[in-house]
């Protein structure tokens, strides 16, 4: 037998066919066509129906509020609390219904462009227990258009990356190689003075030699280090040579061992932050229990007020999404569904403060 059943006035049947094909394509099973097959009676048919539906949606309407059919269909699945109401044509609820969050419905030539369509099917998926299936993949007419908007996207990106090289490569031109560090020229009193020849640049000057200093290969300038400049004053043909000034080694920093912090570090001892939340664990559209939600680097865990009854510990390894979830009756959205291994749990906060301050809790410590 189907999974949800559609109660409805009969003026109503274009609008429940319309519902019936948007659930099927969500994926649940639907009895909503009231003909009756030979031998059996009306009333027969429409109790086995009720009786084996998991969810019963009810569409008040103009007409439905006057049918005693559909009250009757909707006291039955109330008492049996999986009813599901919608709203049409701005209808006036009967009064012991009223009680109910009804998902309204505006726009019936495209049910999943409504606002409500999303907190219907949220409700029947916790009474059918059973989740509908991915939206369908856009048709390809729309496709070419996302690729022409990836390829602009990736056009503009390459100019960017480009004129960032063209301005790093004109800073890199602009700016003067450093100069290379010329060593002293020795001159004695049997030879003139003699053009100053460059020579190699060691990292430290090299001490003059007695000799006249003969042409030496140049050494190419490395450009990221800067030298200070020797000066190299010319020396009198009548005078002694003149040592090159001498640059002081700077004293190093001491070096720390990485090994050194790895032990401290192993000696301290490791705190663990531990959240705790007071939360209402909601298994069911009438069931819930109040407990706390406590979340740390083991994971997250609830624990029913006052011990026992039910309890579940996620530990963050195994935490696969954490995301806000919506139904009917909390129109504020304070609900945090936590999906592990293939298992979803519901949870609901005080307000939305503190359904954001456990979601901040969870991403810090788990990473989710």
């Amino acid at each position: 037998m189907a999974e949800i059943f559609i109660s409805y006035a009969r003026a109503d049947r274009p609008r429940a066919e319309r519902l019936a094909q948007a659930l099927e394509r969500a994926g649940w099973s639907v009895w909503w066509d009231r003909e009756i097959p030979p031998g059996r009676s009306f009333d027969e048919v429409i109790e086995e129906a009720l009786s084996l539906a998991r969810c019963v949606i009810v569409l008040w309407s103009d007409a439905s509020i006057r049918s005693e059919w559909v009250k009757t269909e909707a006291s039955e699945a109330a008492q049996r609390r999986i009813l599901v109401p919608i709203l049409a044509d701005d209808a006036r609820i009967p009064l012991e219904f009223r009680r109910i969050q009804a998902a309204v419905i505006g726009d019936w030539r495209d049910l999943e462009g409504n606002e409500g369509w999303a907190h219907l099917c949220d409700a029947v998926a916790a009474l059918v227990d059973s989740p509908r299936r991915a939206p369908p993949v856009p048709p390809p007419a729309v496709r070419p258009r996302r690729a022409r908007l990836l390829w602009a996207l990736a056009g503009v990106l390459a100019l960017v990356l480009v004129a960032a090289a063209a301005s790093l490569a004109v800073h890199w031109r602009s700016s003067p190689p450093a100069p290379a560090a010329a060593p002293a020229t020795a001159v004695t009193k049997s030879t003139p003075a003699a053009p100053v020849v460059p020579a190699a640049a060691p990292p430290k000057v090299p001490e003059p030699a007695p000799e006249p200093v003969a042409t030496a290969r140049p050494v190419r300038p490395r450009p990221p280090a800067r030298v200070p400049e020797a000066t190299s004053p010319r020396v009198a043909p009548d005078t002694a040579p003149v040592e090159a000034p001498h640059v002081a080694d700077a004293p190093l920093a001491p070096s720390i061992s990485v090994s050194d912090v790895v032990r401290k570090l192993d000696r301290e001892p490791r705190r663990e932050a531990v959240a705790t939340f007071d939360v209402t664990l909601v298994y069911g559209v009438f069931r819930d229990q109040a407990g706390h939600l406590s979340v740390s680097p083991a994971g997250v865990r609830f624990n029913e007020n006052g011990g026992g009854g039910r309890t579940f510990e996620l530990p963050c390894g195994s935490l696969r999404r954490v995301a806000t979830a919506t139904m009917i009756a909390d129109r504020e959205q304070r609900l945090l569904e936590l999906t592990a291994n293939e298992q979803a749990y519901r949870v609901r906060a005080s307000d939305t403060s503190t359904r954001d301050s456990i979601r901040d809790a969870i991403g810090r410590t788990c990473g989710r």
